[in-house]
């Protein structure tokens, strides 16, 4: 089976931004040298990790997520997640605009908790 056949994906509606979410980090590296045929950026010492960078003027969201993974990892990723799509569509973190990382999260653990699209 192709690494790009098992991929899920979720919805950062707000900012019109898809997220990329893998079981491994091998899933990960596969599918962007497979279905893109470029090297993702390298992530290492994780239980579970937020990845967003640049490549070619496109901007790829990923979350790796593997089995058995705590709710508690689960929500600091989704966490880190709304960070990154804040940043991208140039909206500043911080304390006036807690609501909107807030609703951020609250919707990326939805998607997260009810299986992605």
């Amino acid at each position: 089976m192709s690494k790009c056949e098992k991929l899920r994906v979720i919805s950062i509606p707000l900012f019109n931004f898809d997220v990329g979410v893998f079981e491994s980090l091998e899933q990960y590296q596969g599918y962007f040298a497979e279905a893109h045929s470029i090297d993702a950026p390298e992530v290492t010492c994780f239980t579970a990790a937020a990845v967003y960078f640049e490549d070619g003027g496109a901007s790829w969201f990923s979350l790796i997520l593997p089995d058995g993974v705590s709710i508690a990892k689960v929500a600091h990723e989704a966490c880190h997640m709304a960070d990154f799509a804040m940043s991208a569509a140039g909206v500043p973190t911080g304390v006036k605009n807690t609501e909107v990382r807030g609703y951020l999260v609250e919707r990326i653990m939805e998607q997260l908790l009810d299986g992605g699209q």
